[in-house]
């Protein structure tokens, strides 16, 4: 990724920079570089073998990735998004809130969850079943470092999957930085798409 050497961001700051500078972009070029976006996503090898992968719905701001989704959906993949309003009070409360995947179709009912974002209903699908995850981003850098919205569903989430599934950071080309903080419950992405370019992380374990 073509993100010069700066000064490592804790996730605070890297989270304030990213929305400002996903704010900063126009309503015409924020669709240019989404659909720019959803192209460099339909390219990826990982995307051209998958049965069953993960998206999101986005909020105002966020690359808006539907039109994949929708192509992907008929090209035969089984598209999945987040629902977070679905986990029982108990699970809540004892390791934090978590999120489940539901499948959803063009013109599957969706429901606002407490945030105002859409949910499809339906059965929940675990997440190891899917192939790919492509993760919304508010901020990250070219070391697979994610920072979300700050309520951590992803990371609980992720954290008790094994094997995961592919996860493929999503954000737009402004919203990754040369290094952010890692905090010990941040789960990396194994490669980050933007509407410029994909990054490929390496394996630590390698």
């Amino acid at each position: 990724m073509a993100v010069p050497d700066g000064p490592v961001l804790d996730a605070s700051t890297a989270r304030r920079r990213g929305r400002e500078a996903r704010s900063a972009l126009g309503g015409s070029d924020r669709s240019r570089a989404s659909a720019a976006l959803a192209e460099t996503l339909l390219a990826l090898p990982e995307l051209a073998d998958t049965t069953a992968v993960g998206g999101y719905w986005p909020t105002a701001a966020e690359a808006d990735l539907r039109e994949l989704w929708s192509r992907l959906h008929a090209r035969g993949v089984k598209v999945h998004l987040p629902r977070i309003d679905a986990g029982s009070a108990e699970r809540e409360s004892e390791h934090g809130a978590r999120m489940d995947f539901v499948r959803w179709a063009p013109g599957v009912e969706m429901r606002p969850n407490r945030f105002a974002i859409p949910e499809p209903v339906g059965d929940c699908t675990p997440v190891a079943d899917l192939d790919v995850l492509v993760v919304p981003c508010v901020a990250v850098d070219r070391h697979g470092t994610r920072v979300g919205m700050g309520a951590g569903y992803y990371d609980r989430t992720l954290a008790e999957v094994h094997p995961r599934p592919a996860l493929v950071g999503a954000a737009f080309e402004c919203q990754v930085f040369a290094r952010i903080e890692a905090r010990s419950w941040d789960i990396a992405m194994d490669l980050v798409a933007t509407e410029a370019r994909v990054t490929r992380i390496p394996d630590p374990q390698n």
